[in-house]
């Protein structure tokens, strides 16, 4: 049975981090009502415990709601007072200038590729520390750092932004950067890019042949140490497919591998434009592969679609409606649930600062 220890429960604990999400954010995550906003719903009341505020509000949420929670920027929810939200900022080796205009601005730190030539991982955790106070100095839940991708060959056009082609020193440094900015309360990172994204000619469609030695020897090595090792808060999908699936729907990869093999307990998101049909992109030729499928995501636990569409909401809530199989895939409620949860879990995580 695919994933029944974590998805069958999924229904009593879909938001029970829901409440990082409202306009009056503390630091339990929680909603508290106030004179001036008295709510009559349970999960407002603080005289109830957190698992029961938090089933009270997944059971108002419609499922289209529900799959509204699973993009960039959620839309906010008046009848529940709950508030839009987004927490990611771009930025390898800086946090990227969120206030543009208003003289503020952000430290440019050694590019990655520079950082691992150190061989010195005390050195990037104070990096990755000095990093996450500008990411909560610019009120930043997550940042989209570091990527643990291989150097495999020297035309990839990113692999300033990789740290080496040794798993081993990949691993151990990616770990440091995220130990460190994780020293910051409520402020997390995201290895990327999930995986074998080694090229970027043709990179949405590009299909590698790997074999599982390969990849667990040379790939995956240095993910799977960043997480036994510093836990970051997400994880960022590679645009490629791998041995034929697109990472974004690799449940073996994605399930299997980060969250049951290494313990991997953050959210999973795709790369942008992953599952969303852009002419710019694919206009220009007829892909060999279609897109990733939205369906797909939420089968495979990639609990965000990124930047997300109305096309992804509508898919979703037609597949679970259904119980029919979309784009490849069949999901159920549980599954989706899942999915938000795991979102909703890191709003709040980020909300503790």
């Amino acid at each position: 049975m695919k994933n029944a220890k974590h998805r069958l429960t999924a229904f009593g604990c879909a938001a029970v981090m829901a409440m990082g999400a409202v306009a009056l954010p503390l630091s339990s995550g929680l909603p508290v009502a106030t004179a001036a906003t008295q709510r009559s719903e349970l999960f407002w009341d603080t005289s109830y415990s957190f698992e029961e505020r938090a089933a009270d509000l997944v059971s108002r949420l419609t499922l289209a709601e529900k799959a509204t929670q699973l993009g960039n920027s959620t839309p906010a929810i008046p009848r529940l007072g709950i508030a839009k939200y987004g927490f990611w900022n771009e930025g390898l080796h800086g946090v990227a200038n969120t206030k543009k205009g208003e003289g503020e601005f952000a430290t440019s730190f050694p590019y990655s590729i520079a950082m691992a030539a150190s061989w010195d991982p005390e050195l990037i955790e104070e990096i990755g520390k000095a990093g996450g106070e500008e990411v909560k100095e610019n009120n930043i839940g997550i940042w989209l750092t570091p990527a643990v991708n291989i150097h495999r060959s020297p035309l990839c056009g990113r692999n300033f932004e990789y740290y080496s082609e040794d798993p081993l020193l990949t691993g151990k440094i990616s770990a440091a950067m995220n130990n460190g900015v994780q020293k910051n309360p409520g402020k997390g990172t995201t290895i990327k890019h999930f995986a074998v994204n080694n090229q970027e000619e043709n990179r949405y469609f590009t299909n590698a042949h790997v074999s599982e030695r390969a990849l667990r020897e040379i790939y995956l090595k240095g993910f799977e140490i960043a997480i036994r090792e510093s836990q970051p808060m997400s994880i960022m999908t590679s645009y490629n497919l791998l041995n034929g699936t697109h990472t974004a729907n690799n449940y073996d990869l994605i399930q299997k591998m980060a969250r049951d093999e290494w313990g991997f307990d953050g959210v999973v998101m795709t790369d942008w434009y992953t599952s969303v049909d852009v002419p710019a992109i694919t206009g220009k030729y007829t892909p060999k592969y279609p897109i990733s499928a939205s369906t797909g995501c939420i089968y495979a636990g990639n609990d965000m679609q990124m930047p997300g569409c109305q096309k992804n909401v509508d898919d979703i809530v037609e597949a679970v409606q259904s119980g029919e199989e979309k784009d490849g895939y069949k999901i159920t409620l549980a599954d989706l649930q899942f999915c938000a949860k795991n979102v909703l879990h890191i709003v709040a995580k980020t909300m503790k600062a």
